[in-house]
């Protein structure tokens, strides 16, 4: 979960931005992504196996001359202008959601880990893992209204802002560190390799034995519009991951996707998005851009079909067959809350023709999670894994909300 201090501070720049600024040259792009490791079992440094290829200029995805964001105030509508603009129906008037029954919960603050909020959750069977500041918690959900810590890891290196959980091992993005655990035993995870790169790991996806991370540095006074990398790594041995390759982007990637052997990224305050062709994981060609649309926070894509959450407390779902003219496909968005106004919604997961959203105010406020219709059904059924901070499992909504862990019963209408 992007936590609400990065929220306002994201919302402050984008609503301060009327340009990207100078396009970046080669000698001010970022180093190539660095990379240590630790042996099996152990957090002592050593260097990696031979055969580890050699880093090489990256492929540089150009920038974009401007961004196209109307600079409005978060108390009124973010309206915003798509690149292009099909044929699509008329937007349906916004739902209101109904209020989802909470039957569990399980506070971190309660249990000794104050002054953190949590950036990630993953579920793996009946056990959930869920990244509170810089440590790994494993949390039994045998029984969802009583959600009880069975073990947790000691503090990483970095705050946790992506989790995976595949065929009993974690994958942990933790400030810079992508760690990889055990969880054969779920009470005692045991860290079985560590890479060090250059920038904090910011989100997570896994194809087969391919690990994507998205990796960059958060806008600042010195650099608007930040930083972006996707870095690819093979772990068809977790114990010894291998780097693989890497492209740039532009900026601050806030949003990843992934299907079709393509990986989809944008930043909120550009309507021009990119897609990373993955098929060939060790020599990644140039990310190519297409026309999307500003204001969007998350992102997930099922074959031809990606989904943008957007600012306005709304999902639209976009037809990418022809990346060069993407179409519109529909838009389903949830009245304004009315303490707080619109949302943005940071992650969401389908259940068959309902869709649940993970939200915030524009001033951090809990807003979610959403319950909206949507106007056809949408399979549940991921094939590529992707991290979030929201997560769906047997008739349950596993959410997290700050310092807390969520629980939400639910009905999946799945056809």
């Amino acid at each position: 979960m992007k936590r609400f201090v990065l929220l306002s501070l994201c919302l402050a720049i984008i609503i301060g931005l009327t340009g990207c600024g100078a396009p970046k040259t080669v000698s001010e792009l970022p180093s190539s992504p660095t990379v240590t490791a630790t042996a099996v079992l152990t957090r002592t440094p050593a260097i990696l196996p031979t055969g580890q290829p050699a880093l090489r200029p990256g492929k540089t995805a150009q920038p974009i001359s401007t961004m196209t964001v109307n600079t409005r105030p978060p108390s009124t509508t973010p309206l915003f202008q798509p690149t292009i603009e099909p044929s699509t129906p008329t937007v349906p008037p916004a739902q209101l959601p109904p209020v989802l029954e909470m039957i569990g919960k399980l506070s971190f603050d309660s249990l000794g880990q104050e002054g953190n909020a949590i950036g990630a959750v993953a579920v793996s069977g009946q056990t959930a893992l869920v990244g509170f500041g810089s440590k790994l918690n494993v949390v039994n959900m045998l029984d969802p209204t009583e959600p009880q810590l069975m073990g947790q890891s000691e503090a990483l290196p970095g705050k946790i802002k992506a989790i995976l959980a595949r065929e009993g091992v974690a994958y942990i993005g933790a400030g810079t560190s992508m760690i990889a655990f055990d969880m054969s035993n779920p009470s005692v995870p045991v860290m079985v390799s560590h890479l060090i790169l250059s920038d904090p790991i910011l989100h997570l996806a896994l194809q087969e034995q391919t690990l994507i991370a998205a990796i960059g540095s958060e806008p600042s006074e010195m650099d608007e519009n930040g930083s972006g990398m996707i870095v690819t790594l093979d772990v068809s041995q977790p114990d010894q991951p291998q780097l693989l390759d890497w492209v740039e982007l532009p900026w601050y990637i806030f949003a990843l996707a992934l299907a079709n052997e393509t990986v989809y990224v944008n930043h909120p305050a550009d309507a021009t998005f990119f897609a990373i062709d993955i098929s060939t994981p060790n020599d990644l060609p140039t990310p190519t851009s297409f026309p999307g649309a500003a204001l969007v926070y998350s992102l997930q894509a099922q074959n031809n079909t990606l989904y943008m959450g957007g600012g306005r407390s709304d999902i639209s779902a976009w037809d990418i067959s022809s990346l060069a003219e993407p179409q519109k496909l529909w838009e389903v968005r949830a009245a304004p809350n009315p303490d707080f106004g619109l949302s943005v919604v940071e992650g969401f997961v389908f259940a068959g023709s309902e869709v649940y959203l993970h939200t915030f105010s524009y001033h951090g406020q809990i807003t979610g999670p959403l319950l909206l219709k949507l106007p056809e059904p949408v399979d549940s059924d991921m094939v590529n894994l992707v991290s979030s901070a929201i997560a769906m499992q047997g008739g349950q909504l596993i959410e997290g909300l700050l310092t807390d862990l969520t629980i939400f019963s639910v009905t999946d209408s799945n056809p």
